[in-house]
C-alpha cells in the first residue's frame, strides 16, 4: 500500500505548500496556520494510523487506491484554480478589491484612528456581555454545564438524554459560541494596547469570563482558535514580521504537544505513562475517519447528496444532511452519537455531492477563494498601517470576504452568523453601514 499512502500524501500536502509557494514569505500566516495540522493530522495519519484503520475496517486496497485517486485529481484542480486566481492579471475590484482599497485608506489615516478604536470598544464590550448572558441563560435552562456532567462526551456534543435538554437553548447557546471567536481576539488587542488601568481591568475581567464559560464546553477549538490567529497575524505584522519565524516555530511545538494534551496532564499527574508519538496523532484522527468514512460511502453505495450537503448546516436539529450527520449515518452511527462528526477533505465535500465531477467543481472553487484570500491577506500586508488594531481590522473585512464566497458552497449556521456579526462590527468602527462603500462619499 506504499503507492496508495504515498498519493494520499500528495494530494494532502499540494493544498498545504501552494499558499507557500505562491507568496514564500515571513507573514504568510495562512501557510503557517495550516502547517502543524498538516503535520499531525495528515503526515501523522498517514504515517501512524492508517495501516491500523485499514485493518479494523477491513478496507479493500481498491477503497484505499479510488481515494487516492479522487484526491489526487481533486488536488491538481485545486492547485490549478488556486494558481490562476492568485497570479491572474484581470481585475477583481469591482467585486472585492475595491472594497478592501477603501476601508485600507480609511485605516491609513491616523486621525480615524481613536473614533475607530472607541467604537470598536463599544460595539465588542455589548457583544460580549450578550454572549455572558446567553451563556449563563443556558447552563440555567438545561440544567447541566457540558464539564460536569456524568458524561462529559455526549454533553460535550448534546447527545442522547442531553439533546432534549438542550433544544430550547440551542440559538442563545451557539451565538454566545459565536460571539466569542468573534470578540476574543479584540479583547485580547485592547487588554494590551490600554493603557488607563480601570478600563484594562475591565478588558481582563470580561476576557477571563468568556474563557471559564466556554472553557466548561469541552469545545477547546473556540478557546484556541481566536487565541492562535491574533498571535499568528500579529507577530507577522509586528517590526515588519521580524519574529514571525520564532513564533512559527513555537507555534508548530505547541500545537504538537496540544494534540495529545490530555496525555500530557495524565502523565504530569502520574496516572499514566510518557504519551508516544500514536497518542499525539490520534488526537487528529482525520486520516483515520477518512478511510472509514469512504470505505462505507463506497460499500454501501450511499447516495449522493446532490448539494444537499451545501445548505445541510443551515438545517438544525441533526438534518440528515448536515455535513456532521451525514459523515455519522455513512458509517451507521445514530444521528444524536456523541460526536461532531467527522472532518472531511474539500475533494470528499464534492465527491459526496456529484460524483467525480463534484470532486472537480469543489476543488476547482475552493481552490478559487482561497486563492483570492491570500491575495487580499498579502495586498493587505503591503499596505502601511501603523496601528495593528485597525490592521486586524482590516484582516476581518478580508476574512468577511472570503466568508461570503465560502458561504455559495458550504453554509453554516455558525458560520453565517460570524460573518453577519463581523460585517456589524466593521460597518460600525467605519461608521458606513453598507455592503457598497465604493459608492459613498468620503465624509473625513
Amino acid at each position: 500500500m506504499f503507492i496508495e499512502k504515498l498519493l494520499l500524501l500528495i494530494s494532502f500536502t499540494i493544498p498545504v505548500f501552494i499558499p507557500l509557494l505562491m507568496w514564500p514569505s515571513k507573514k504568510n500566516f495562512v501557510f503557517v496556520q495550516l502547517f502543524p495540522f498538516y503535520l499531525i493530522a495528515y503526515v501523522g495519519g498517514i504515517l501512524f494510523l492508517f495501516n491500523y484503520s485499514v485493518l479494523i475496517h477491513h478496507i479493500p486496497i481498491s477503497n484505499i487506491f479510488y481515494l487516492s485517486y479522487v484526491m489526487l485529481i481533486g488536488a491538481f484542480f485545486y492547485a490549478l484554480s488556486f494558481y490562476l486566481t492568485y497570479t491572474s492579471k484581470v481585475s477583481w475590484k469591482n467585486i472585492t478589491e475595491k472594497k478592501l482599497e477603501y476601508y485600507i485608506q480609511k485605516a491609513q489615516n491616523p486621525d480615524l484612528w481613536p473614533r475607530i478604536e472607541r467604537k470598536l470598544k463599544f460595539a465588542v464590550l455589548i457583544l460580549s456581555i450578550i454572549a455572558i448572558v446567553f451563556f449563563i441563560y443556558s447552563y440555567i435552562k438545561m440544567g447541566f454545564v457540558p464539564m460536569f456532567t456524568p458524561n462529559p462526551m455526549e454533553a460535550k456534543y448534546f447527545a442522547g438524554k442531553y439533546q432534549e435538554l438542550y433544544r430550547p437553548v440551542a440559538p442563545f447557546f451557539r451565538l454566545a459560541l459565536t460571539i466569542n471567536t468573534i470578540v476574543t481576539p479584540f479583547l485580547i488587542i485592547f487588554i494590551f494596547k490600554e493603557k488607563k488601568i480601570k478600563k484594562k481591568i475591565l478588558f481582563i475581567f470580561i476576557y477571563l469570563i468568556l474563557f471559564l464559560l466556554v472553557l466548561v464546553t469541552l469545545r477547546r477549538w473556540y478557546l484556541a482558535f481566536p487565541i492562535i490567529t491574533v498571535a499568528l497575524i500579529f507577530f507577522s505584522y509586528y517590526k515588519n514580521g521580524k519574529y514571525a519565524l520564532p513564533f512559527a516555530i513555537f507555534y508548530i511545538i505547541f500545537f504538537t504537544i496540544g494534540s495529545g494534551i490530555i496525555d500530557f496532564i495524565l502523565f504530569f499527574f502520574g496516572l499514566s505513562h510518557f504519551p508516544n508519538i500514536i497518542q499525539i496523532v490520534a488526537g487528529a484522527p482525520d486520516v483515520a475517519d477518512l478511510l472509514w468514512f469512504w470505505d462505507s460511502f463506497i460499500k454501501t453505495n450511499y447516495e449522493y447528496s446532490y448539494g444537499r450537503t451545501i445548505y445541510g448546516g443551515m438545517i438544525p436539529y441533526q438534518y440528515d444532511w448536515n455535513p456532521a450527520v451525514v459523515t455519522k449515518l455513512v458509517i451507521g452511527a445514530s444521528k444524536t452519537a456523541a460526536s461532531g462528526g467527522f472532518r472531511l477533505p474539500v475533494q470528499i465535500e464534492g465527491y459526496i455531492a456529484f460524483g467525480l465531477i463534484g470532486t472537480i467543481i469543489w476543488s476547482i472553487y475552493y481552490g478559487f477563494i482561497d486563492g483570492m484570500y491570500l491575495k487580499l491577506i498579502r495586498n493587505t500586508f503591503k499596505a502601511k498601517i501603523d496601528n495593528f488594531l485597525v490592521f486586524y481590522l482590516i484582516i476581518t473585512i478580508v476574512f468577511i470576504i472570503y466568508k461570503i464566497f465560502r458561504f455559495f458552497i458550504r453554509m453554516f449556521i455558525d458560520a453565517t452568523v460570524i460573518m453577519v456579526l463581523s460585517m456589524f462590527i466593521v460597518f460600525w468602527a467605519f461608521k458606513k453601514i453598507t455592503l457598497f462603500p465604493s459608492r459613498l462619499k468620503d465624509s473625513t
